[in-house]
C-alpha cells in the first residue's frame, strides 16, 4: 500500500487531498500525513484528520521528524516559491513526490530539485495534468513519428478573466518577487503554464522530448495593479525549427477556451481544453475527448503515478518536460512590461468584485492567434497600450 503525506490542504491544496482521500476509500492508497499550516484557521479539518487516524502537523520539519521513511509519496500542491524546499526535505526523508506545477520558479532550482531526485534514488513528478492524459500522449506520438506530417507551426489563444480578487487572494500573486524568494507569477509562468508545457511536448523532436526555446519575441501588458503582467503575446523560436505563437491575457471581459492549433503538412490539429482533440485530415475528422473538471483530470494523474511506483508503466510527466516552459519564463523577465493606458481600460463592477478589462483585446488576440503575427505587426498595429 502506498503511503501518502501532503503539504498544503486549503486552497488547491483540498482539491488533491480529497482526491488522495477518495482513492484511499477505495484502497489504493493510505493518507498517513497531513501539514496544516495554520492549525487555527483549519481547525475542523485537523480534527477531521486526526480522528480518522491521520497525523497531522503544522510545520513540515516536524512532520518528517516523525515520519521519516514511512511515507512513500508526497504530494506538494503549495505555492510555486515553495516547492525547492519542500521537495528536498520530501527526498530527503526518502518519499517520492508529486509538486504541483509550475516544478519550480528558476531553471536553476528545478535542475536542482531533480538532481536531488536522482540522488535520493526517488521519482520527482510533475503536476500537469494534461500529460498524464492518454490522448494528449497519442496525438505527441503520432507527430514524433511523422503520422500526421511535419509540423509547420503550432498557435495557442487563451483567455481567462480574472477579477480584483484572483490578485488579492494572497500575497504572491501578481508579484515577482515574495520577500527574498523569486516568486514571477504570471499568466504564462502559473495559468497557462500547462499550455506552454502542451506546446513544447508536441514541437519536441521525439516521443519523450519538448522542443526548447531558444530565442523569444514578447509583447507583455499589464492591466492591472501588479509587478509582472497580466496580457502575453509571445513567438517562440525553438531548437526543432518549429514556431511557437503563444498569445493569452487575463484582462479580458470575455472568456476564450485555451485552445492549441497545429498546422501540418496533412493536418490541422485543434486542441481545447477539457473538451478534446480534432484531427482534420484529407478531408477526414477524427474526434478525441479529453477529460474534463478538477477530478476527471487530477484523479487519473495520481493513478498514473501509482501505477509508476507500484512497478508498472503510465504516462506521466517528468522533471525534464517540466524545465521546458522555464525557459521561456526565464527568457521573458528581462522583457519590459508595458502599462496600458487608462484610455483602454474598462473596470466592470461584479458582486462583491470589480474586474479590469482592456478594451478590444479579445479582437486583438484573436486576429493574433489567426494571422500569428504580434499585437504590433497587425494591419491596425492594435497593441493594447
Amino acid at each position: 500500500m502506498i503511503r501518502v503525506a501532503i503539504i498544503g490542504t486549503s486552497g488547491y491544496g483540498r482539491v488533491y487531498l480529497d482526491i488522495a482521500r477518495a482513492q484511499a476509500a477505495l484502497g489504493r492508497l493510505k493518507v498517513v500525513a497531513a501539514c496544516i499550516v495554520n492549525r487555527t484557521k483549519h481547525l475542523e479539518l485537523w480534527n477531521e484528520l486526526s480522528a480518522q487516524g491521520i497525523r497531522c502537523f503544522e510545520e513540515s520539519a516536524t512532520m518528517w521528524h516523525e515520519m521519516k521513511g514511512q511515507v512513500d509519496l508526497t504530494l506538494l500542491p503549495t505555492p510555486q516559491h515553495t516547492h525547492l524546499q519542500y521537495t528536498l526535505e520530501a527526498l530527503t526523508a526518502r518519499s517520492h513526490v508529486l509538486v504541483e506545477k509550475p516544478i519550480a520558479t528558476s531553471l536553476a532550482d528545478a535542475k536542482r530539485m531533480a538532481e536531488a531526485a536522482t540522488t535520493a534514488s526517488r521519482r520527482l513528478f510533475v503536476g500537469f495534468q494534461d500529460l498524464y492524459s492518454e490522448n494528449n500522449w497519442k496525438l505527441k506520438r503520432e507527430l514524433s513519428q511523422g503520422k500526421l506530417g511535419e509540423i509547420n507551426s503550432i498557435s495557442f489563444l487563451g483567455l481567462w478573466p480574472r477579477p480584483a480578487s484572483y490578485y488579492s487572494r494572497n500575497q504572491w500573486a501578481g508579484k515577482l518577487n515574495f520577500g527574498n524568494q523569486l516568486v514571477n507569477d504570471t499568466p504564462v509562468s502559473n495559468a497557462f503554464a500547462h499550455f506552454l508545457n502542451l506546446c513544447l511536448f508536441f514541437a519536441g523532436r521525439d516521443e519523450m522530448t519538448s522542443a526548447t526555446g531558444l530565442k523569444i519575441q514578447a509583447e507583455l501588458f499589464r492591466a492591472n495593479e501588479i509587478e509582472t503582467f497580466d496580457t502575453a503575446a509571445l513567438r517562440i523560436n525553438t531548437d526543432t525549427g518549429i514556431p511557437i505563437h503563444f498569445f493569452c491575457s487575463h484582462a479580458s471581459e470575455k472568456n476564450f477556451t485555451p485552445t492549441i492549433r497545429i498546422v501540418t503538412e496533412s493536418a490541422t490539429i485543434v486542441w481545447r481544453h477539457e473538451e478534446g482533440i480534432l484531427v482534420e485530415r484529407e478531408g477526414r475528422e477524427d474526434f478525441r475527448k479529453l477529460p474534463s473538471g478538477i477530478s476527471d483530470t487530477r484523479t487519473p494523474m495520481l493513478m498514473n503515478i501509482l501505477s509508476v511506483l507500484q512497478g508498472g508503466r503510465a504516462d506521466i510527466c517528468a522533471p525534464k518536460t517540466a524545465l521546458a516552459p522555464l525557459v521561456i519564463n526565464e527568457l521573458l523577465r528581462s522583457v519590459r512590461v508595458q502599462p496600458v493606458s487608462p484610455s483602454r481600460l474598462r473596470r466592470i463592477a461584479m458582486p462583491e468584485d470589480s474586474l479590469v478589462a482592456i478594451d478590444g483585446i479579445e479582437e486583438t488576440l484573436t486576429a493574433c492567434f489567426e494571422s500569428d503575427l504580434l499585437p504590433a505587426e497587425t494591419v491596425t498595429r492594435a497593441a493594447p497600450c
